[in-house]
């Protein structure tokens, strides 16, 4: 009975310290298109809107309003950053319509969801997932200069619409 209980403990100990070993979203990094690392950490004290989008051609009016938005918002502290999804296992360069090194935001790797993949497998996602929890369709996501999500938006929530820019503009400090 003893050994039982101490495996009980042990166990919730371990699930407690997984579920708690990222923090905030600073903990995270993304891999950017052109193979570089995109660490979260370095934009502490910025405002950041992290982004799922789907790569296709058509939804292509989703970066350039993405673009309109880092041109309007970046010199107050937004970093945006773009996730590129995809629904089959090719490279998200052969749908892109947008070339990432004309933008003002960074933009991913594509994370295929295919053959039983979720975007909740990236961390970052998983992570997101747990810290809201009343919001199961979220894929855009507005992180605090102190790595906490302090708001998220689903499909609904269209990239330039005016419930996620005025989230921004709230979080954001006045213009000088």
């Amino acid at each position: 009975m003893q050994k039982f209980l101490i495996k009980i403990l042990l166990s919730f100990i371990l699930t407690f310290n997984n579920a708690n070993a990222n923090n905030n979203a600073f903990d995270f990094n993304f891999e950017a298109d052109n193979g570089k690392t995109i660490n979260l950490a370095d934009y502490k004290g910025k405002l950041i809107l992290v982004i799922n989008t789907p790569s296709l051609c058509g939804f292509n009016r989703d970066f350039l309003q993405l673009d309109q938005i880092a041109q309007d918002y970046q010199n107050r502290g937004l970093v945006i950053i773009a996730i590129p999804v995809e629904k089959q296992s090719h490279n998200f360069t052969t749908n892109m319509c947008v070339d990432s090194s004309t933008v003002n935001y960074f933009i991913t790797k594509s994370i295929a969801l295919h053959k039983g993949k979720h975007l909740e497998d990236h961390p970052f996602f998983k992570w997101a997932k747990t810290e809201t929890p009343d919001d199961n369709n979220a894929n855009k996501y507005l992180i605090s200069p102190f790595g906490e999500i302090i708001a998220s938006f689903n499909d609904t929530a269209r990239v330039g619409s005016h419930e996620i820019i005025k989230k921004i503009e709230e979080n954001l400090p006045p213009k000088q």
